[in-house]
């Protein structure tokens, strides 16, 4: 009872199915074959016009670098700097500015400077003076000795230049 067979069916609808399922079997391998490969071919593209766009972007960017470097353009980066300088030197508590202000206030009448010289790193500013008398030099001295901006004020002496005008060298280190 080995070799007995109890199918009923066709040797022909047999056939069938197996072929069947072999042309599904392939139709659906080339499909996804098709599919990787309409995949592949929109990767490639897509990655060919991002080489395009980086190749574009790289050219702008050197072009503004170029442009930003040109003699004129460092030019203002120059003034920018020498505007950025000039704010720091103002805010400073003893800037050129502030120092002829307080200069010019504890200024005497009758007395006039000739010459201003100032020493930003000790800080001591020097002064000749012209005065219409010893007693117009010795006020401005003291007026200057009053001010709370400067720590020391000394003169190195007058000299009578004629009848009246005197001149006197005063050396003031500031706060």
């Amino acid at each position: 009872m080995k070799d007995i067979n109890l199918v009923t069916e066709n040797k022909t609808q047999i056939n069938l199915k197996k072929t069947f399922s072999v042309n599904v079997g392939v139709i659906v391998g080339l499909s996804l074959l098709l599919i990787t490969l309409i995949i592949y071919g929109a990767l490639y593209f897509y990655n060919s016009y991002l080489k395009g766009q980086v190749a574009d972007t790289d050219k702008k960017y050197k072009d503004e670098i170029t442009f930003l470097t040109s003699e004129k353009n460092l030019e203002i980066f120059d003034f920018q700097n020498r505007i950025e300088l000039s704010k720091k030197i103002i805010a400073e508590e003893n800037s050129p500015k502030n120092l002829l202000e307080i200069i010019e206030n504890d200024m005497v009448p009758g007395v006039y400077l000739s010459s201003l010289n100032y020493d930003k790193t000790t800080k001591i500013l020097e002064l000749d003076c012209v005065a219409n008398g010893l007693n117009s030099f010795i006020q401005q001295v003291a007026s200057f000795k009053r001010d709370e901006n400067f720590v020391n004020v000394t003169t190195e002496g007058a000299k009578i230049n004629s009848d009246t005008l005197w001149l006197g060298n005063i050396k003031i280190v500031l706060k």
